[in-house]
């Protein structure tokens, strides 16, 4: 999960993300409980730039939040984070949908070096899943099982990784044997085997014809002087 350096380059209505539990869902009670580890992804677009009342930057955003989004990352098309899910608008007792708001990742800047919190970018478990997710939309489930596996080694119990995972085995057993990446490798990797042997087999029947070349140079000039 990688911070943005600053929201000033977001623009009205720009495409976010939000990420988070929202307690309607995680407590439904028509869902199991495995659920609730499964987070909540809600889309929407920047619909302004606010202030609060004590004169904070914010941003408005018609993407859903409700209790249990607050503090969830939000994300813009490019994978970085701008914001984080702050507060929602109410008339009466009732959330109006529409018009909530997050606080700019300049905030969270802010709070992480008041805490003295230096952000690290991208953890190895965050190289390793998109690596895997990469490979997958690829088309390229051996390798994206491999990342994906590392990634729940480093970090184990994450929904989303076991299911990239079983559906990378989907696909690889839907293949034919010999389009199967992983066969696929193999079969490269022994031809230029092959390949190598070959060249050097062939050196050195090369070589040696050379040398009786040679050979039988010499011998003729030997001959030549004696005769």
């Amino acid at each position: 999960m990688r911070l943005a350096s600053r929201s000033t380059d977001l623009h009205l209505g720009q495409g976010l993300f939000v990420i988070g539990y929202p307690g309607v869902v995680t407590s439904h009670e028509l869902l199991s409980k495995e659920t609730q580890l499964e987070a909540t992804i809600t889309t929407g677009r920047v619909s302004g730039f606010r202030r609060d009342i004590g004169g904070q930057q914010v941003i408005q955003t018609d993407a859903a939040i409700i209790q249990g989004n607050s503090g969830g990352p939000v994300f813009d098309d490019r994978g970085d984070v701008v914001g984080a899910a702050t507060f929602t608008s109410l008339q009466g007792n009732q959330v109006v949908q529409g018009f909530n708001f997050l606080i700019p990742v300049e905030t969270i800047h802010e709070a992480a070096r008041a805490a003295g919190v230096t952000p690290v970018g991208e953890s190895a478990f965050t190289r390793l899943w998109n690596r895997g997710v990469d490979f997958y939309v690829r088309d390229l489930h051996f390798r994206a099982h491999r990342n994906l596996r590392a990634a729940a080694e480093l970090h184990p119990g994450f929904p989303d990784v076991e299911r990239v995972r079983q559906d990378c085995d989907l696909h690889a057993k839907a293949q034919p044997f010999l389009h199967r990446e992983e066969v696929q490798w193999v079969l490269l990797a022994l031809a230029v085997v092959g390949t190598l042997v070959g060249g050097w087999f062939g050196a050195r029947r090369a070589a040696e014809a050379a040398r009786r070349g040679i050979r039988r140079i010499v011998q003729e000039e030997l001959k030549a002087l004696r005769g």
